[in-house]
Formats: C-alpha cells, sequence, structure tokens
C-alpha cells in the first residue's frame, strides 16, 4: 500500500468501528431475545460490519508495527492471527446467529417465540461460541496481548508517552458493546495518526557551518 494510502488507512479504520459500535443495541438485561427483538436490523448490520471491520482492524494494526523490530512487536502480531480467528467465529455465532434466530422468532405466532427465545439463550451460554465462551476468550485475550505488546514495541522504538498510552488503553475494544469499546478505537486511531505522522515528517538536514565544511561524523 502507498504511503499516502496508509497514512488514512491505518487510523480510519478503527475510526470507522467505533462509530459503528455506538449503534450496537444494548441487548436484553435479562434474556437476550427480550433486548434483540424488535431492533433485529440494527443488531444484524451492527454485527455484520464488525464481522468485515475486524479482519481490517487487524490489517490496520500489523501496517502499524511495519518496521518494528523485536519480541514486543513479533508477539504482537502473532497475537492478531488468534484475534482475528476467534472474535469472528464468536461474532458468527453470538452475533449474527442470533439476529437470524430472533429475526425468525419475530414472525412466529406469540405462543411459538418462546421455543426459539430460549433457543437464543441457550446460544448465549453456550461454553464454545457464547458470552463468555471459549471462542470469546481467545478472541479478546489476544486482542489485549496484541495492543499491550504493541504498546511495549513502540515504547522500546522511543515512540513517545502519548502513543504507547493510547495503545495500552486500545486493548480495551474487548469491552466493545459498551461505550468503552469506542473511545478504545479512538485511542488506536489517535496512537496510528502519531505514528503514521512521524513516519512522513523529514529527516533534519545537517549544520553546515558558515566555511562550508560539515562537521565530523555528519
Amino acid at each position: 500500500m502507498a504511503p499516502a494510502l496508509r497514512r488514512w488507512f491505518v487510523p480510519a479504520v478503527p475510526l470507522v468501528l467505533a462509530v459503528l459500535l455506538l449503534f450496537h443495541p444494548r441487548g436484553g438485561d435479562g434474556r437476550m431475545f427480550d433486548g434483540v427483538s424488535g431492533a433485529t436490523a440494527r443488531w444484524l448490520v451492527v454485527h455484520v460490519g464488525v464481522a468485515v471491520l475486524i479482519g481490517l482492524l487487524a490489517v490496520a494494526v500489523w501496517m502499524l508495527l511495519d518496521g518494528m523490530r523485536g519480541r514486543a512487536a513479533t508477539i504482537s502480531r502473532v497475537a492478531l492471527l488468534p484475534f482475528v480467528a476467534g472474535f469472528l467465529v464468536w461474532e458468527a455465532n453470538a452475533g449474527i446467529g442470533t439476529a437470524v434466530l430472533v429475526d425468525y422468532a419475530d414472525g412466529l405466532p406469540p405462543g411459538e417465540r418462546e421455543a426459539v427465545a430460549g433457543a437464543v439463550q441457550e446460544l448465549w451460554s453456550n461454553p464454545w461460541v457464547g458470552e463468555p465462551s471459549l471462542f470469546n476468550a481467545i478472541g479478546n485475550l489476544s486482542w489485549v496481548v496484541a495492543m499491550l505488546g504493541a504498546a511495549v514495541a513502540f515504547s522500546r522504538a522511543g515512540a513517545g508517552r502519548a502513543v504507547t498510552a493510547l495503545l495500552a488503553l486500545s486493548s480495551l475494544f474487548v469491552f466493545h458493546a459498551l461505550i468503552v469499546g469506542s473511545v478504545a478505537l479512538v485511542c488506536l486511531a489517535a496512537a496510528a495518526f502519531l505514528v503514521e505522522r512521524a513516519r512522513v515528517q523529514p529527516a533534519p538536514a545537517p549544520v553546515v557551518p558558515p566555511n562550508g565544511v560539515a562537521p565530523a561524523g555528519t
């Protein structure tokens, strides 16, 4: 990707995802069916969008780490792979699957909806793909490792406290259904903007004295 395009792509992806998550329906306080019913279109749009953007988010972080060396950067890159895999499996089932089931139940007579409502609740309590679940944990923990690894890598590279703190705070994206998730993604976008801006700043020209002879070592 061209540097100019990358300079916009890397911060833009988390920002778009942050805005999308602002429309995330809350869900039910007791049963998921009760919270999603009547808002299935919005629930489906948000979760399909998240499923698409998760892959792009991992690409953006990978590009942000371009040129970074060391163990922390390597750990961050490796953690992006289980993050995408775990998050997509969980998102496809608990997110998109819930919308499909609830939408189907909304079209049934009232007396027949209870069975589907029970199936939705069972899906959300499933130890493999529910919340919490194995794939949910894999996706979330991998994201935390990826972002903390990136924070350490940039800190050791001398990127400054602002970039380090913003990358560390972006690990809170694991609370994506809450406003905290959007704030975390804005932190990631801000860190990406600072990093990409620093990459395009020209190196300072060597100082040449009036006699035209540059000091030794320049």
